[in-house]
């Protein structure tokens, strides 16, 4: 099927999208007293988990705080595994934006927020956008959309949240099964745990 695309460039400059970046420093950007923010850091966003860094280990020039319907993509192509954008949840909501991330905050009576990360994550999209050698980057303006009505880009978003429930399952029970083969191997070779008597 072939779609009449726009650049993330060309949302930008329509208004459909707002992109917002947090640039690693030295020192924190001051803040009012009181709790911190957690951050949602890059490691946070390829592997799923919630946002785990902190302003003092991970400082950054300005506070971004993540709204729920934030779409979020690394910065650079990691050689494990495709590139997924995250939409922000209520459970990354109040949390800030951490370094090498993009967030783009769309309108939502413009774009739905997974059928914009679904499409933007795609392989064909990435690598199309991908600059550099040695450690590649993702030019995040270059990124193409389908220019599609927000009825049918919401039936795309309900399946590509069908589809992010079904890679994060796998993810997980691939991660319990190493877990649990971790510990076998531990008890075995520190005696805690006997092999069967029985023949294999």
């Amino acid at each position: 099927m072939s779609w009449r695309t726009a650049t993330v460039a060309d949302l930008l400059r329509g208004g459909a999208l707002t992109l917002y970046r947090a640039t690693p420093t030295r020192e924190a950007v001051s803040r009012d007293a009181g709790e911190p923010p957690s951050v949602l850091t890059q490691h946070d966003v390829r592997t799923g988990e919630p946002p785990s860094g902190s302003l003092h280990g991970k400082p950054v020039d300005k506070l971004v705080p993540i709204e729920v319907g934030d779409v979020l993509l690394p910065e650079t192509l990691h050689h494990v595994g495709p590139v997924t954008a995250r939409v922000a949840d209520e459970h990354d909501a109040g949390s800030v934006l951490g370094p090498h991330l993009f967030l783009l905050r769309p309108d939502p009576e413009r774009l739905d927020s997974y059928f914009l990360a679904g499409f933007l994550s795609a392989d064909q999209n990435i690598h199309g956008a991908a600059v550099g050698s040695s450690i590649q980057r993702i030019d995040i303006r270059r990124l193409r959309l389908p220019l599609i009505p927000m009825e049918r880009q919401r039936r795309y978003g309900h399946t590509f949240r069908r589809v992010h429930a079904m890679r994060s399952a796998a993810n997980l029970a691939a991660k319990i099964a190493q877990d649990l083969a971790d510990h076998w191997a531990l008890g075995l070779t520190s005696g805690a745990l006997l092999p069967p008597l029985d023949d294999p």
